[in-house]
């Protein structure tokens, strides 16, 4: 168990009543950027005034499970920073030991709920950062102030991030519980597809084309460029199905599959109905809104 004072005065254990004390539960990417994110923010804001702690099974030295470690650190937030087939089991198994404190949970496509027994009840609160956690943690940490949080609407005061994850200050905006499947699998579509794409291309520029993926830095940086400028009404999609070049979209689907690249013709196709169903909703959109 790594417990990880963040005060800026004296001891943990001289620590205030009614100073947040929090746990996180968990060791792997997202846990680590809070952990690291929490430091950070209060040596940076001295009003900030909490202690973090961190478990995992297997933690150096941690022979207590997390029943006992909830026990005898007592904190009042608990950070549930687990895969999200762990959420609900780990909330029900220590149900006791979590009555009276806050609970939170990191998982896009999860909402969150309550948990009631005999007369008692555990929420389980869903923050979602809408970012991605590739890379260095303490890189990643550095810009975690700029996250938005995706929060349940109607759950809570809808100013009260930092009542859930103190010292955090960062942009929040709410959807419906019954859109979070909907939300995290846009978020996996617009994140997974783009990487998933890239690397093959990248393979193959090196296995079937002979060159170095490198030189595809230029381009693959202008890409990501374009997508900042882009908006619901406005698109950067180029090249030829942009275009409506179709005679030149012919040959690239043939190439395809003349190389037997069935997901990669699969995607190219997709791709073309997906520009076909946008541009046709943004003309009955402008028709409607045609006086």
């Amino acid at each position: 168990m790594g417990q990880v004072p963040v005060s800026k005065n004296g001891p943990r254990n001289t620590k205030q009543a009614n100073s947040p004390r929090i746990l996180i539960v968990g060791r792997g990417r997202v846990a680590q950027v809070l952990l690291e994110f929490s430091k950070h923010q209060s040596a940076a804001t001295l009003s900030s005034q909490f202690t973090v702690s961190q478990w995992h099974r297997g933690s150096p030295g941690n022979s207590s499970g997390l029943s006992e470690t909830l026990t005898s650190l007592n904190p009042s937030h608990v950070w549930l920073a687990i895969s999200d087939d762990s959420i609900a089991s780990v909330a029900e198994e220590n149900f006791d030991d979590l009555v009276g404190r806050t609970v939170v949970h990191f998982s896009g496509g999860k909402s969150g709920w309550t948990i009631e027994r005999a007369g008692k009840q555990v929420t389980v609160h869903c923050a979602h950062p809408l970012t991605t956690f590739g890379g260095d943690v303490v890189e990643s940490a550095k810009r975690f102030a700029t996250v938005p949080f995706v929060l349940d609407r109607g759950a809570y005061d809808e100013t009260e991030l930092a009542s859930l994850l103190p010292g955090f200050t960062n942009p929040v905006v709410r959807i419906n519980p019954v859109d979070r499947e909907y939300y995290h699998a846009l978020c996996a579509l617009a994140g997974g597809l783009t990487v998933s794409v890239w690397e093959a291309v990248q393979k193959r520029f090196q296995s079937e084309l002979g060159l170095d993926p490198q030189v595809l830095a230029t381009y693959r940086s202008q890409v990501f460029q374009n997508l900042t400028i882009a908006s619901p009404d406005r698109s950067v999609l180029t090249g030829p199905v942009a275009r409506g070049d179709s005679i030149l979209v012919a040959k690239h689907l043939a190439a395809l599959e003349r190389k037997l690249e069935a997901p990669l013709l699969s995607i190219y196709n997709r791709m073309i109905d997906l520009f076909r169903t946008e541009k046709s909703r943004a003309e009955t959109k402008s028709r409607k809104a045609s006086p």
